[in-house]
């Protein structure tokens, strides 16, 4: 039991554990019915059928970052997968070498076209 350690706690702890305790003994702790209603303080989610690169947030049709910053803008073209997610070749040639899924649906990467 948490009486029988002897270790210091700081004192926010000790109000931690009295909390845990008092839930646990009220009826509505385990109560299924507790969340009735949530409201989503914020939410965010990436339009995949947009024109910028996923791992850059780049527009498709300019260099990637990577591209910019060495001034190689022959290289930088636009590469889609079988899932129709398209990146820059430069971002996703990166990115498999760590993950070989698409960055947003997560299906396995294999090349569908590459161009612009």
């Amino acid at each position: 039991t948490l009486t029988s350690l002897d270790i210091s706690f700081p004192v926010y702890t000790s109000n931690i554990f009295a909390l845990c305790r008092d839930l646990r003994q009220t009826s509505y702790y385990y109560s299924p019915s507790l969340f009735q209603k949530w409201n989503a303080l914020a939410t965010w989610a990436w339009d995949v059928d947009c024109d910028t690169c996923a791992i850059c947030r780049v527009h498709l049709m300019e260099e990637c970052l990577r591209c910019q910053a060495e001034a190689s803008t022959a290289d930088c073209v636009v590469v889609w997968g079988e899932c129709n997610h398209a990146f820059h070749n430069c971002c996703m040639s990166q990115w498999v070498r760590q993950n070989n899924r698409c960055p947003l649906c997560q299906q396995d990467w294999v090349v569908q076209r590459i161009g612009r």
